[in-house]
């Protein structure tokens, strides 16, 4: 069974750590401390969905749509099963992330 990498579509539920001085609106925050997580290659949609202000970063509930690299992270030619869990950890370990779930995504079939 031969094995290959690729990028995977899915969408995910985060809470995410944005910078009051971060550039532009909410939106840019949000997707900039998206994208530099390491395994996120295109960050899609975002949809914020709460908000609470601290004393120096905003705590940002979003759910987005993230194109995710599998780099390190084989799946068989036979099956594009991707552990939910794997993703959503992997997800969870960037900076300024406090919390990552990964839900289904009709492209994927991630649940």
């Amino acid at each position: 069974m031969s094995t290959y990498q690729h990028d995977m579509t899915v969408r995910a539920e985060l809470t995410v750590l944005v910078s009051r001085n971060a550039r532009g609106d909410l939106y840019d925050g949000v997707r900039d401390r998206l994208r530099k997580i390491a395994d996120v290659h295109r960050v899609d949609d975002v949809e914020i969905r709460g908000l609470q202000p601290g004393l120096n970063d905003l705590t940002v509930d979003v759910r987005a749509r993230l194109v995710v690299r599998a780099d390190g992270h084989d799946v068989t030619a036979d099956s594009d099963a991707v552990d939910a869990d794997d993703v959503a950890s992997r997800l969870a370990a960037g900076f300024g992330i406090k919390h990552a779930a990964v839900t289904a995504d009709s492209q994927t079939g991630i649940s």
